[in-house]
């Protein structure tokens, strides 16, 4: 994804079994982190945003993307409320990462 553009559009389910897109959040600071639970460079990433994320207040909104179909529902939810709280969202299918080109984790975009 280039600097200055739009960000692609698209809509993934959460672990809480709401549906989220992209689109509903224009005007808003939004982190979007492709992420994994099992990823050790994850957890450093985790507390810088959950810092930021304080800082920036109520107005900001910080989705974690989850495209590692290996990671249980469990898994996620466990990292979540331990180093969050985040909105995790799943990408099993890799729609968002491959949109965005991210391909390793973290892969941090901020819209």
């Amino acid at each position: 994804m280039e600097l200055n553009r739009l960000a692609p559009d698209f809509e993934l389910r959460g672990l809480d079994g709401r549906l989220y897109r992209l689109g509903d959040c224009r005007g808003q600071i939004l982190v979007v982190d492709f992420w994994s639970c099992d990823c050790p460079h994850v957890e450093r990433t985790d507390a810088s945003l959950r810092a930021a994320s304080a800082r920036w207040g109520a107005g900001a909104l910080l989705w974690m993307v989850a495209s590692n179909a290996n990671e249980s529902d469990a898994a996620l939810e466990n990292a979540s409320r331990s180093r969050g709280p985040f909105t995790v969202l799943k990408d099993a299918g890799h729609r968002a990462a491959d949109l965005f080109g991210a391909q390793v984790t973290p892969e941090v975009f901020v819209m």
